[in-house]
């Protein structure tokens, strides 16, 4: 019952209404349309949370109540998120809400598949446009989706606002079921070097005595903040023409610590993180679940600039190893 409380606090988190700025693939030199979108804004009703980030997903009208009768007749938002909860909670069997399904689209290209939430009552369909994002045109029934590559590597995507992060799990339970055991999902961090920027991290001299910095010396650790600096400006090192391989190799311990922190205060990855765990203990209630923030786990250079390359990875495993969450 505490990891239901847990789920059903971060489904409050704010609303997703920003399509993702970027892909999040680690192996992707060239993404999909459907996920290359950048800085497309879109609002919802009310204001942005504070802080002025925007969370990430689907434009606000789609898929949204109407007040036509056959939109009455259909289950609300809120009840469907509601009944995904439920089903988060390991005494209930995942996915077996009456309201919803998931379907499996399969880029032609064989290179990914889409994992759609859609309400039950949609129509079946083999087509989906990669190049529109779901909610819109004649995907506006869909109400979360994730990717997965392979049997190895699953990736967050998108979701309804009034359904918030949540409505990824039974997509990703799904998918995981089709996946290797020890499969790897994949979580973005937007906005962190604006995050580090805002805070000036790198003056965090009580940073250098962390834990997260362990088997570094001082002098490692100095230089990894320097290097984690320029990373949040965008700026080359004092001494150094461009900003390369060798900063971001010299900032991984200070930048996968400062990931973690951001990790634990932004609500939205919060969310998305809770909403990827509880598929992973659905799908392997006897695996440990363990979470890392992975250094330079996207090099696509937009992402690099948003948030410095890293990224959160969730999978089940045996040894226990990383993280516990």
């Amino acid at each position: 019952m505490a990891a239901r409380r847990a789920l059903r606090a971060l489904a409050n988190a704010p609303p997703a209404a920003q399509l993702w700025r970027g892909a999040s693939s680690p192996c992707l030199a060239r993404p999909p349309p459907l996920f290359a979108s950048r800085h497309r804004e879109t609002t919802t009703s009310g204001d942005a949370p504070s802080g002025g980030r925007r969370s990430r997903g689907f434009a606000a009208g789609a898929s949204s109540s109407s007040s036509s009768s056959d939109d009455a007749r259909e289950p609300s938002l809120a009840s469907i998120r509601d009944a995904i909860l439920d089903e988060s909670d390991p005494n209930y069997p995942l996915g077996s809400s009456p309201s919803t399904r998931v379907d499996e689209w399969k880029h032609p290209s064989g290179n990914f598949s889409l994992w759609l939430l859609r309400r039950s009552s949609a129509p079946a369909r083999r087509e989906h446009d990669a190049r529109v994002p779901v909610g819109e045109g004649d995907d506006a029934d869909v109400l979360a989706c994730v990717l997965s590559r392979g049997d190895a590597a699953l990736e967050r995507g998108q979701y309804h606002p009034e359904i918030g992060a949540i409505g990824m799990t039974p997509c990703a339970a799904a998918a995981l079921r089709t996946m290797r055991a020890d499969a790897e999902c994949f979580l973005a961090l937007p906005g962190l070097c604006a995050w580090v920027r805002a805070n000036e991290r790198w003056t965090d001299a009580d940073g250098l005595r962390k834990p997260l910095f362990g088997g570094h010396s001082v002098e490692e650790l100095r230089e990894a903040m320097e290097a984690a600096k320029a990373i949040a400006l965008g700026v080359p090192r004092p001494g150094h023409s461009v900003l390369g391989r060798g900063t971001f190799a010299a900032a991984e311990p200070a930048w996968t610590a400062m990931a973690s922190e951001y990790l634990e205060e932004d609500e939205v990855v919060g969310a998305e993180r809770a909403a990827f765990a509880a598929a992973l203990r659905q799908v392997h209630p006897t695996r440990k679940l363990t979470t890392e923030v992975r250094h330079m786990a996207n090099a696509d250079p937009e992402y690099l600039k948003d948030a410095g390359g890293a990224m959160v990875v969730l999978k089940s495993s045996d040894d226990g190893g990383g993280s516990r969450w």
